[in-house]
């Protein structure tokens, strides 16, 4: 490694963008019966190839274009490669380059729009909000430059639909659910439609995480409803989802858990991982207000942990092994809760730091199980 540093460095910048232009260009000759297969490795030259020459660019150049429009093309079959994959980081990433790209080589805002909700649509639960709102709204302006048709304006109302959820990320509640209302009226005249469901849906959610609970119960209701007008079987397991815990924290915990087992049924019938990392989360902590057996809670959150784990899915890791550190100090696995603990402070701090302070105190806690009381009183 130290010797292929050393001969990397001692390249001119412009020998090695050529180097990396050349490599994938034979891997993409070479490998072209797997290349969806190599695609990580095609997109990762060409973005370094990119990167050196827009050093030395004075301004546009046949070079640079042909590089970047190979780059946007290998950036995006990666991001759906990685997706197919449930390598949720991953897609993250190549989608938000194919997305930067894009912009740059200006194509069509209708297939930047499209590539922006396909990036959210996988990898929403792994976007930095700050990163998701600016693509959104970059794939937003470009939509503002064409005559919107009808399918447009559905279009668009998904793209406002993430940018709503990623808004609130950010702690700006009442301009999320301003721009969740407002994508509903947008929308109104089109009958029922799974866009507006899944609109309904997500401004329930914001009721539910923010309050009053009480006003989420109506709009998933309502989101409910209109999938099951429209056959949208993906908005109505996530609805029955999110209708499950607002139900649950309004103290009617048994129908909360029957309703968020159907969404679980579902969720596992069509494969959904979105859904299934949620279900996760949520339904054991449900089936344990109701009372449910903690070793059942266990099995499902151990299982929720390794899906994750092999995702890549950072804040799903921290809220799993957090709670397996909870269900593992219920029954006295105290070595096993201290592991558990560890990981999910672990990925809090690279993730969810908002989860940080919240992962010391429990981590604590079982260290006082345990007798540690100076490891307890550092955290």
């Amino acid at each position: 490694m130290l010797i292929r540093d050393v001969a990397y460095d001692s390249l001119p910048k412009r020998d090695r963008a050529g180097l990396h232009r050349d490599i994938a260009s034979w891997a993409e000759v070479e490998l072209a019966d797997r290349v969806d297969e190599f695609g990580e490795l095609i997109a990762s030259h060409l973005v370094t190839a990119m990167r050196y020459e827009e050093e030395f660019a004075a301004g546009a150049s046949d070079t640079l274009s042909e590089l970047r429009a190979r780059t946007y093309r290998a950036a995006l079959r990666a991001a759906r490669r990685a997706n197919a994959l449930s390598q949720i980081a991953a897609a993250e990433r190549w989608y938000r380059i194919a997305v930067e790209v894009g912009s740059v080589i200006e194509i069509p805002p209708r297939e930047l729009a499209a590539i922006a909700n396909e990036y959210q649509d996988a990898a929403y639960l792994a976007s930095d909000p700050t990163i998701a709102a600016s693509v959104l709204q970059r794939a937003l302006r470009a939509m503002e430059t064409v005559e919107l048709t009808p399918d447009d304006e559905l279009l668009v109302a998904r793209l406002n639909m993430y940018l709503g959820q990623a808004t609130f990320k950010l702690d700006d509640i009442d301009s999320a659910r301003r721009i969740l209302r407002d994508a509903i009226a947008a929308i109104d005249g089109h009958g029922p439609t799974p866009e507006r469901a899944q609109l309904l849906e997500y401004l329930g959610w914001t009721y539910w995480r923010a309050g009053p609970v009480a006003e989420a119960i109506d709009l998933l209701e309502a989101s409910v409803a209109e999938a099951q007008r429209c056959g949208d079987e993906r908005t109505l397991r996530w609805a029955k989802h999110d209708l499950g815990i607002a139900v649950g924290m309004v103290g009617r915990v048994r129908e909360a858990v029957e309703v968020m087992e159907e969404s679980l049924r579902l969720a596992e019938e069509a494969e959904d991982r979105n859904l299934l990392m949620r279900c996760y989360i949520n339904l054991p902590a449900t089936r344990a207000q109701a009372g449910a057996d903690v070793e059942a809670n266990l099995a499902l959150t151990e299982q929720g942990l390794r899906h994750a784990r092999r995702a890549a899915a950072g804040v799903t890791v921290a809220w799993l092994a957090g709670n397996l550190m909870g269900f593992c100090q219920e029954t006295g696995r105290l070595e096993e809760a201290l592991a558990y603990a560890n990981e999910a402070l672990e990925a809090s701090r690279a993730y969810e730091p908002s989860n940080v302070r919240m992962m010391l105190v429990y981590r604590a806690l079982t260290h006082r199980l345990r007798g540690e009381l100076d490891a307890a009183l550092v955290d």
